[in-house]
């Protein structure tokens, strides 16, 4: 992938994105982010055959459940997180 964004002389791209990019990743998952003038939504759907945890500023719109102390979506499930 470097040598991919170097010749493309898009380096630094990768290094951004990561840094923007959650900590704890899970494979199998997918984060989108869609933003609104006045509201974040994280969209977060699980394509796993397990429940995985996720952290998140903002509160699952689907559950009611805050999303900072750890908010777990289960197999083939969905959170939508605002903030």
């Amino acid at each position: 992938m470097d040598k991919v964004l170097t010749e493309a002389g898009i380096s630094s791209l990768r290094s951004s994105l990561l840094a923007q990019t959650p900590e704890h990743l899970h494979a199998d998952v997918e984060m989108v982010r869609r933003q609104s003038a006045e509201t974040s939504y994280l969209f977060v759907l699980n394509h796993n055959d397990g429940p995985v945890t996720v952290t998140a500023d903002g509160e699952d719109l689907l559950s009611g459940e805050p999303a900072e102390t750890g908010l777990t979506v289960p197999a083939g499930g969905v959170a939508v997180i605002a903030t």
